[in-house]
């Protein structure tokens, strides 16, 4: 029996080293294997789905009330929301009274199409009646509605009626239907009767 104690006292430090190692493997693992989970999820958050080039979206408006195309030197649609990332943007649409369009450095359309979100666009439409230029860094578009409603400080050049008009204004909704410009917050403007000759 004291031969047996013996034994087990001069193997118990390794058995507890044993016992440690294993523990200590195991926790790792445990805590690798939830931080991999987490990250996988946080990755997928946002993660692209898959990327095209020289992309075209064709009639946003399922009821045809709108006729818009889209180009895009770049579409991206991600995972989490369905939602695409463009980058070098081109709206355009054409119908027998006036032309629009609407050229952007970049923009997110949401699932839906309900909205496109515009950084650094321009809005130009041309009709007979005059052309009206819109420049916003912050811009969002609603196909369809025809609407337009800026976010940040907006720029409006406005030729009609032999009249030039440059305005300025905190934000602007403007609709590309009845092309009437709803001027918010603080406005600047300077209107000048446009040379005949």
């Amino acid at each position: 029996m004291k031969q047996l104690l013996i034994k087990i006292w001069h193997y118990t430090p390794m058995l507890l080293i044993l016992i440690m190692s294993t523990a200590t493997y195991m926790s790792v693992q445990t805590y690798l294997g939830s931080s991999s989970k987490n990250l996988s999820i946080e990755t997928a958050k946002h993660e692209p789905l898959y990327k095209m080039y020289k992309a075209e979206f064709h009639n946003l408006d399922l009821d045809k009330k709108s006729n818009y195309t889209i180009f895009a030197d770049e579409a991206i649609q991600y995972i989490d929301d369905n939602s695409f990332l463009l980058n070098t943007i081109k709206i355009s649409n054409k119908d027998s009274k006036q032309l629009s369009i609407i050229t952007a450095l970049s923009g997110v359309i949401d699932k839906e199409f309900n909205t496109i979100d515009f950084n650094q666009a321009f809005v130009q439409n041309h009709s007979a009646k005059g052309n009206i230029i819109i420049n916003s860094d912050k811009m969002i578009f609603y196909p369809k509605l025809d609407k337009v409603e800026t976010k940040s400080r907006t720029i409006i050049q406005q030729n009609q009626n032999n009249v030039s008009n440059l305005l300025e204004a905190d934000t602007v909704i403007f609709n590309n239907i009845t092309r009437n410009i709803d001027l918010q917050g603080k406005v600047f403007g300077i209107l000048r009767a446009k040379n005949k000759g």
